[in-house]
């Protein structure tokens, strides 16, 4: 079924489709992946009709397979009609949702597993003021629209923005669609207008055939993104995504450096100390990150946002001391959810947290009290947890 995906327009020409059993057949049209003109794929299923003629039930059965809607109206008065094959009412249903319904229009696209579908675009220019204006009313808002020449059948986008100064977060919009229009024809698969973003972004959406790409980036000072790298691809490795807030809900670790968080608060002889993984190599002067308790705090900054309901933490524990500590998440920096409060309690090595799905960017753990000296230590924080933790 992939090798017909690929070479649809041969497999429709060669004579050898008309010897494909009624089942193959029906397996291969039910495919969004079977991309090719749908006029085309219609006088091919005319063309097995009048082969089998012996096989009416499963030639309705195959005619029904044919996506009327993606043969223009023209084609399907001079074609699709005079063969008699379809009726009136289906025509007239294909006219109506080409005209009044196009989100219903049961596209075709191509597939290509892995493989990103828009090299020729190693940097995107955001369009001039002038143009971005057809596609957003805000000023300071950075618009980039692309063309992928044909449908696609994409789960994911990488974004990748090019500041020409430093930029220590940013919001964005990520829609898609099949019209280059600039009304209301488009899908919404990511909205981060809310959020505080940093570094390569990572946006998984459900299957969707897709011929045009337009991210509205947030650009408060204007003209501030030089350029972009942006890729989308049907990937085989994906992550769960929440349905109502179409962010990511990721089942491991993504507090890493792969993943582009970073430690924005706390001490430590190593930047990053907190987020490399490293759980074992730590002592009396090293790799740990610290703050003082009263006075500071330990925070890492996320990527982009994701829903996290488990993290744990691993407190410093070369000798028998105990630590208090409470955690608290945002998405801004401005308000803040405290998720977990252990300011009355003795803690020591592995903390294991627990709490209620919510979307994360910043998560902030401070010390209260050590019972030995005022700094609060910390070797490693992940998020979510990366073994399952029981419920107690």
């Amino acid at each position: 079924m992939q090798y017909s995906d690929k070479h649809a327009d041969q497999l429709l020409d060669d004579p050898s489709f008309n010897r494909l059993s009624g089942d193959s057949l029906k397996e291969l049209l039910a495919r969004d992946s079977f991309y090719a003109n749908e006029l085309k794929i219609f006088n091919a299923v005319c063309s097995w009709y009048a082969t089998n003629s012996n096989m009416k039930a499963v030639s309705k059965e195959l005619l029904d397979l044919v996506r009327l809607p993606l043969i223009s109206q023209t084609e399907l008065l001079n074609f699709v009609r005079p063969s008699g094959l379809v009726d009136a009412d289906d025509l007239l249903d294909a006219i109506e949702i080409q005209t009044q319904k196009p989100f219903e229009a049961p596209y075709r696209g191509c597939k290509s597993i892995d493989t990103n579908i828009i090299p020729q675009y190693p940097i995107v220019q955001p369009l001039s003021r002038e143009v971005s204006c057809r596609f957003t009313n805000q000023e300071n808002m950075s618009v980039f629209h692309l063309d992928l020449g044909k449908p696609f059948i994409i789960n994911t986008i990488i974004l990748e923005l090019n500041w020409k100064v430093d930029v220590q977060g940013f919001s964005y919009q990520i829609h898609v669609g099949m019209e280059n229009r600039s009304d209301g024809h488009w899908k919404l698969v990511a909205d981060y207008s809310k959020y505080d973003c940093r570094g390569t972004q990572r946006v998984f959406l459900e299957d969707s055939v897709v011929r045009y790409i337009l991210i509205r980036v947030s650009d408060p000072m204007s003209c501030r993104i030089d350029g972009s790298r942006i890729e989308a691809m049907y990937s085989s490795e994906t992550m769960p995504v929440d349905p109502h807030t179409k962010i990511i809900a990721p089942h491991s670790n993504i507090t890493t450096i792969e993943n582009h968080a970073r430690v924005v608060e706390g001490v430590s002889r190593c930047r990053n100390a907190l987020i490399n993984g490293d759980i074992t190599s730590y002592d009396w002067d090293s790799g740990y990150t610290c703050h003082q308790i009263g006075s500071g705090v330990i925070m890492v900054q996320l990527a982009q946002p994701y829903i996290i309901s488990s993290m744990r933490i691993l407190l410093w524990n070369c000798d028998d001391r105990f630590y208090s500590y409470y955690v608290a998440v945002s998405t801004n920096q401005d308000s803040w959810v405290t998720i977990i409060d252990r300011t009355n309690e003795e803690c020591r090595g592995w903390q294991e947290l627990l709490f209620d799905p919510l979307p994360v960017v910043y998560i902030r753990v401070v010390g209260t009290r050590n019972s030995i000296n005022e700094v609060f230590h910390v070797v490693h924080l992940e998020a979510p947890s990366n073994v399952p933790i029981a419920i107690k």
